[in-house]
């Protein structure tokens, strides 16, 4: 059976005797490069295939379909290499197996053991639903903030928290003074139910640009701090209320049905991240469009997600994706950072597994834990778009420049820090920074030495710098001087 090749911007329709629609074989560079992955069996269904047609027109992207299994469209990939890959796929086809895929497939482009694309996964309650992860059109400046861990308040202009460390604590900051209050309704080892009232009604009176939270969860609820409550997305009869059509409820076991209706959160097109990052399974869709995932897109705003597949009992491939975005506001996108992470983790994990990291210095140095997060947390959402904290709220301390030789055989990272920097915490992950262009020959580690900046424990690949122990002091300039042996 002949497949089409569809290739935005070029007149015609090539045929070739494959499983998968590939990308034409003259590359673009790296830097523009987007992919649309979608199974045949999707993209005959008209509503997805209107999905998936209209990320490529938007991103100027290929469409690659594939038959089967997803790993038939590898080649494709390979010859693409696409900075950015995203996979449009309904919530009956995900489940963690599928996320495990997604990553070990995106990790092949290459030979080097890394990611080699940003991805994201395009899915949503029905079609509908995710086709707002497409037309969402505006970069997300976060200016506010609904979380059930506290994040500094700092960068926001108005947010709310409840407390996952202290039973009962919860607080505000208004938009208007600035001003930070914080209270404690307790009984004993419990919080209140005003501590859920308070969430569920600052959400349906606030635009909310993120929603982070932590502590117990699953595929359908996400579990408030230190209460028996939770934010359901489907019918647990005792101790959840119904969600039928995708209404989110929040729900306590003291509360009478009547409280419960009237706690229901409002469905919003705001547009908004969603950031479970302390929760267990959240990032599980267990193909069903009931779960949280596909309902947060679907009705809450939720643009980009990422959630774990797995309980979080070890936390690097989720809260490291917070520290290492939150710590330089405005310099890496969500989805940036969520990439970074992962190689990170990944990075760690070999130096682990050679015995180069102490276990007892750090809980994140336990190969066990490591491997354990290494395809548990995935992104939802196209992964081009752009979520950023602001960085006019609270001061950069680092600026970042990679300066790239004529030849590709010096890669230059000066870094400029400023007042601040040495306070930052970057004990618990590393300093990443993507690469202006991909640069093949880097993918062979053995091709890659460091003339300069070795203090810093630097790494780099064809798509990313790491600096496994960066050193910032204010007001100094650091610089790392990467070598690259050509290809032959």
């Amino acid at each position: 059976m002949k497949t089409k090749v569809m290739i935005l911007g070029l007149i015609g329709i090539l045929f070739i005797s494959s499983n998968c629609i590939s990308a034409p074989r003259q590359k673009k560079s790296p830097v523009d490069t987007y992919a649309v992955v979608v199974s045949k069996t999707t993209y005959a269904d008209s509503q997805w295939r209107a999905v998936a047609d209209a990320l490529v027109k938007k991103r100027s992207a290929e469409l690659i379909t594939f038959e089967g299994e997803v790993e038939t469209a590898l080649s494709a990939l390979q010859t693409l290499h696409p900075k950015y890959t995203a996979f449009v796929f309904p919530p009956q086809q995900l489940d963690k197996p599928a996320v495990k895929r997604f990553f070990e497939l995106t990790r092949k482009y290459d030979s080097d053991p890394y990611g080699d694309t940003i991805w994201g996964i395009i899915t949503g309650r029905d079609a509908a639903g995710a086709m707002k992860l497409v037309t969402v059109d505006k970069p997300l400046t976060c200016r506010s903030s609904l979380n059930t861990s506290f994040v500094n308040p700092d960068l926001f202009d108005h947010c709310a928290w409840l407390s996952d460390g202290a039973v009962g604590e919860w607080g505000t900051k208004d938009a208007q003074t600035g001003k930070v209050t914080k209270a404690i309704h307790a009984n004993g080892r419990r919080a209140k139910p005003e501590n859920v009232y308070l969430l569920v009604d600052y959400f349906n009176t606030h635009p909310v640009d993120m929603i982070l939270t932590s502590a117990h969860g699953s595929q359908m609820n996400i579990q408030m701090p230190f209460t028996n409550s939770a934010i359901c997305s489907n019918h647990k009869p005792g101790h959840i209320v119904t969600a039928s059509g995708g209404r989110i409820l929040s729900n306590s076991e003291i509360a009478t049905e009547k409280d419960a209706t009237s706690m229901a959160m409002n469905h919003t097109e705001h547009d908004k991240i969603f950031f479970p990052v302390g929760n267990c399974l959240v990032g599980d869709v267990k193909r069903s469009p009931d779960s949280m995932t596909p309902t947060m897109i679907s009705h809450y705003g939720a643009r980009q997600c990422i959630g774990y597949t797995e309980a979080t009992w070890f936390g690097a491939g989720g809260w490291g994706i917070l520290y290492m975005w939150e710590k330089t506001p405005a310099r890496l996108s969500l989805a940036e950072a969520w990439f970074l992470n992962c190689q990170w983790v990944m990075d760690r994990l070999i130096r682990a597994k050679a015995g180069d990291l102490d276990v007892r210095a750090h809980r994140w140095n336990n190969p066990r834990g490591l491997a354990y997060d290494l395809n548990a947390v995935p992104l939802y959402g196209d992964p081009q778009w752009v979520a950023k904290l602001d960085d006019k709220k609270v001061t950069n301390p680092i600026e970042t420049n990679v300066e790239i030789s004529d030849d590709e055989q010096t890669v230059t990272l000066t870094i400029v820090c400023k007042e601040g920097a040495t306070k930052m915490d970057h004990g618990k992950t590393a300093f990443g920074v993507l690469l202006p262009k991909q640069l093949p020959a880097a993918s062979d580690a053995s091709r890659v030495t460091v003339s300069e900046g070795k203090q810093h424990q630097p790494m780099m690949t064809d798509d990313f710098i790491l600096l496994r122990n960066p050193i910032f002091k204010d007001n100094t300039t650091c610089k790392i001087v990467f070598n690259i042996a050509p290809l032959s």
